[in-house]
């Protein structure tokens, strides 16, 4: 599985499939006559992690290439302090 998030911000797409919370694994929701939804964590590693922001493009790929979800982010990330 491979997970990039784009955020227009001229950087490129950036691979965050290190970043993807081991907990909890990404669930796609398909509804009929509704748009799918992709819900997941993430783990801040690094000084180089960007939070995505509303209108980001995600991609989650299987490892062969296959496209498992394809969207935007539509809703402001919520922050779980742990310190």
């Amino acid at each position: 599985m491979k997970l990039l998030i784009d955020n227009l911000d001229s950087r490129g797409a950036q691979d965050c499939t290190a970043l993807v919370d081991s907990s909890k694994s990404p669930s796609v929701v398909r509804k009929l006559n509704s748009p799918a939804e992709l819900k997941m964590s993430l783990v801040a590693g690094g000084g180089s992690f960007v939070v995505p922001v509303i209108g980001a493009r995600v991609t989650l790929t299987f490892s062969n290439g296959n496209d498992l979800f394809t969207g935007y982010v539509v809703q402001t990330p919520t922050y779980q302090y742990l310190g």
